[in-house]
């Protein structure tokens, strides 16, 4: 979740936390009679509540909180089911004459393109989030529960390094996420061939130059 999403939240449940608690501590001191809360209550018009609720408008106020309650629910929960969207990223190597910036998204999906090729990944997917302001580039790698997790370190490595290079120190995280699934046991696995280039990271990479 983003940095302003998050704080909404925050606030929200703080809001809702402190007047829960000061409704708590009233009613928790009035039926003890605890000076000056229980005097405080007492003088409560009880009657301005009942002639409020045989107003001709009640019905709208009650309508109108509850279209406010749907509005401000909705919001927060638009604000977590989200897509957290990665913003392109300015690199380093970027000079008051001129800005270099790299999209993530596309880096992502080129990575994952490339490692989808390998014989022993059976699929693999990436994305680009913007986590609490931190960018992260996650790959999602499928591969059989048989296979060596050295050599699928490897894989997983080479794609890594490509989007490292690509990224020429840019603040950018990049995660894999290893899913292992066991295989069907009349499926044939194939023989692992040799790593096959980053061309599509690499491509990006340039068109950044």
């Amino acid at each position: 979740m983003n940095h302003l999403p998050a704080t909404v939240h925050r606030l929200v449940v703080l809001v809702l936390g402190v007047c829960a608690v000061v409704v708590g501590v009233g009613a928790l001191a009035w039926r003890l009679t605890i000076d000056p809360v229980d005097d405080w209550i007492e003088r409560i018009d009880t009657g301005a509540a009942v002639r409020f609720a045989d107003g001709t408008w009640w019905t709208a106020v009650l309508v109108g909180i509850a279209v406010l309650a749907v509005v401000v629910a909705a919001v927060l929960l638009v604000t977590v089911i989200r897509p957290m969207k990665a913003q392109r990223v300015l690199l380093p190597a970027s000079t008051p004459n001129g800005e270099l910036t790299v999209a993530p998204g596309l880096l992502a999906t080129a990575a994952a393109n490339d490692l989808a090729r390998d014989p022993m990944v059976l699929a693999a997917s990436g994305r680009a989030i913007n986590d609490r302001g931190h960018q992260i580039i996650r790959l999602t790698v499928q591969a059989h529960s048989t296979r060596s997790y050295a050599d699928l370190a490897k894989v997983c490595s080479r794609a890594t390094d490509a989007l490292a290079d690509a990224l020429a120190g840019a603040p950018v995280e990049i995660q894999v996420l290893l899913q292992l699934k066991h295989p069907d046991p009349g499926q044939r696995l194939n023989t692992p061939a040799p790593a096959a280039e980053t061309d599509d990271v690499a491509a990006i990479a340039a068109d950044r130059n």
